[in-house]
């Protein structure tokens, strides 16, 4: 029997498929993309994904390895333009609309952010 499990993609796409991952685990390596996915190019899906409001970061566990974790500070971040831009060009139904779940996912990823004693920086 073979060690690499395909997980039944469901139609799913590869960036899809790696947010899952990561939201269940807590991050994902090229080695599990492969194994369980069949995802060859994890750098260019995580690449992918740095332009939305999912970034991810390379994170090192060793001899050249890295494991692709969330990068909260960078998803604050892309929610807060996301916020100001709509304030500036939305319509008020728009803003009604979009305002309490832009919002919603700023804060999160801002607290995670702000918990992670590691991210911390005291400049």
């Amino acid at each position: 029997m073979s060690s690499t499990q395909i997980v039944l993609t469901a139609g799913k796409t590869q960036c899809q498929l790696i947010v899952e991952h990561v939201t269940a685990t807590g991050g994902i390596t090229s080695w599990e993309a492969i194994n369980h996915y069949g995802i060859t190019r994890l750098a260019a899906r995580i690449h992918d994904l740095n332009n939305t409001g999912r970034a991810m970061k390379a994170e090192d566990i060793g001899d050249g390895y890295v494991r692709y974790v969330p990068d909260h500070k960078a998803r604050a971040d892309y929610y807060r333009v996301s916020i100001n831009n709509l304030m500036y060009l939305g319509s008020p139904s728009e803003i009604a609309q979009k305002l309490p779940r832009l919002t919603e996912k700023f804060v999160q990823n801002l607290r995670l952010t702000i918990t992670k004693p590691a991210q911390l920086s005291l400049v």
